[in-house]
């Protein structure tokens, strides 16, 4: 029997540290490249937590649909169709809320993958993740929640300021002010926290304190790139029956897996210049 050739090209020289990544910004490409079977798990993952957010806003959509029709017919008057629409969006708030702090499970071992990732470290993803969502759940958990309260308050504000169609300026830096404080103060802070959980073995409040400190030492990094997690999800401001589904599918299938992986990367550059270079 003949032998078959070998037709793969071969390296003329063994891999050394030369060939590894330099820096952060090669290590996400040389990620992406060898590890991209991993992060089209993350994608299937997040798409099916992000499920029950794309039914509720869904159906929020074909309800607001209704009564706008109703209203447009002349079946309702101002009032009653205004007081029906402040009512079922608090009540889709707290459903959204819901939502979003069940995408908790999953990130609690998704982090730890991605901690795997970054450190170049083997991974058996199963079990990893599992584990993940047994070591970190608690603390994960802790911050979703208190993230979906800052999310009510900010969106039962911004609906209540329509229903008082208040046109002001001081309304408006009044009612808007809580969510932007969300995104200016509480998502990065948020983040940092959430990636210090697969990382540290610190209490929740120490992980706190840490967060705060690290978002005034590098909040000019942390900011934009907090604020481009969430940017496709302003779409969904835009007022078409199916724009959610394709938003979320989208933002969970694509956008997501990859904007996890480099704030990963970039958080683990300002653990190591804050905390890594001076404790370990």
């Amino acid at each position: 029997m003949k032998r078959k050739k070998n037709k793969e090209p071969i390296i003329k020289k063994d891999f050394s540290e030369v060939d590894m990544p330099h820096n952060r910004f090669q290590a996400f490409w040389d990620i992406v490249k060898i590890r991209y079977d991993v992060l089209l798990k993350f994608a299937l993952i997040f798409f099916i937590f992000l499920l029950p957010l794309i039914i509720a806003l869904f159906t929020k959509n074909v309800m607001i649909g209704k009564l706008d029709d109703a209203y447009r017919n002349a079946e309702i008057v101002e009032e009653s169709y205004r007081s029906s629409l402040l009512q079922l969006n608090f009540i889709f708030v707290f459903i959204e809320a819901f939502c979003l702090i069940l995408i908790s499970i999953p990130m609690s071992g998704i982090i730890r993958i991605y901690r795997l990732l970054t450190f170049y470290e083997g991974i058996v993803f199963k079990t990893d993740f599992f584990q993940g969502i047994k070591d970190n759940i608690k603390q994960v958990l802790l911050v979703f929640f208190f993230s979906s309260i800052f999310y009510i308050i900010s969106k039962m504000s911004i609906h209540y300021l329509m229903f008082t169609n208040q046109n002001d300026v001081l309304s408006t830096i009044i009612f808007f002010l809580p969510a932007v404080l969300s995104i200016l103060i509480i998502l990065p802070i948020s983040i940092m926290h959430i990636n210090q959980i697969s990382i540290y073995n610190n209490k929740y409040t120490q992980n706190i304190k840490n967060s705060f400190f690290l978002y005034l030492k590098s909040g000019f990094i942390i900011l934009p790139i907090s604020i481009l997690l969430i940017a496709p999800l302003f779409l969904m401001i835009i007022k078409i029956l199916y724009m959610p589904i394709i938003v979320l599918m989208i933002y969970g299938i694509v956008w997501l897996p990859f904007m996890m992986l480099i704030i990963y990367l970039i958080c683990n550059s300002v653990f190591d210049k804050y905390i890594n270079k001076e404790q370990y």
